[in-house]
């Protein structure tokens, strides 16, 4: 009986050795293929499945924007805007030639992508009010040779007015606000 209960010991301790040895190893190579397998889906050439991640991650990141610039100008008001979601993305084109700023020109020879989706944002009061608001984003990049590249960012904010309606703002340049940002550090962890 001794005996037996010796060499299970010994087999549960060779068994966990081996677990512990090997398991590391095991596990470092399958996080591997999956991060290389997340990374290629996410961040290929392939525009439609760029755009499928980039909106799926975009309020994440525009929330890290949000909360590391976070500037308390009036706390009794209001508190900061939350992104909850985005849309779906659209990647239909609109023509650009039309389209002309002193900051903002794209070479005939660079090929121009351009993004639509809406962002839902929450902002909360401190009276315990919620106020949402829906953002349209217009979204220009080019591809270079360390991969795609934010051209512009425009943006149409909407407000919800007090009898229901909602009030969309003039185009606005965001490609350093908010999504802009959120999308250049989308684009460098994607590409990194």
């Amino acid at each position: 009986m001794k005996l037996k209960y010796n060499s299970l010991l010994q087999f549960i301790f060779i068994f966990i050795s081996g677990i512990w040895f090997y398991a590391p190893q095991i596990l470092a190579t399958e996080d591997k293929g999956i991060k290389s397998y997340s990374v290629l889906e996410k961040c290929n050439n392939d525009w439609e499945n760029l755009t499928k991640s980039l909106t799926k991650d975009i309020a994440d990141y525009g929330n890290r924007i949000i909360q590391s610039s976070r500037i308390y100008p009036n706390l009794d008001n209001f508190l900061p805007t939350y992104i909850v979601t985005a849309s779906i993305p659209d990647t239909q084109s609109l023509p650009l030639n039309n389209f002309a700023s002193e900051d903002f020109y794209i070479s005939e020879n660079k090929e121009a992508k351009q993004l639509f989706f809406t962002t839902l944002e929450r902002q909360y009061s401190s009276d315990n009010r919620i106020i949402e608001a829906q953002n349209f984003h217009w979204l220009i990049f080019t591809s270079t040779s360390q991969g795609w590249q934010l051209v512009k960012a425009i943006t149409r904010f909407g407000y919800p007015q007090p009898e229901g309606n909602f009030s969309v703002s003039p185009p606005r340049d965001t490609t350093n606000g908010i999504i802009g940002q959120a999308v250049n550090l989308w684009l460098r962890d994607c590409q990194h």
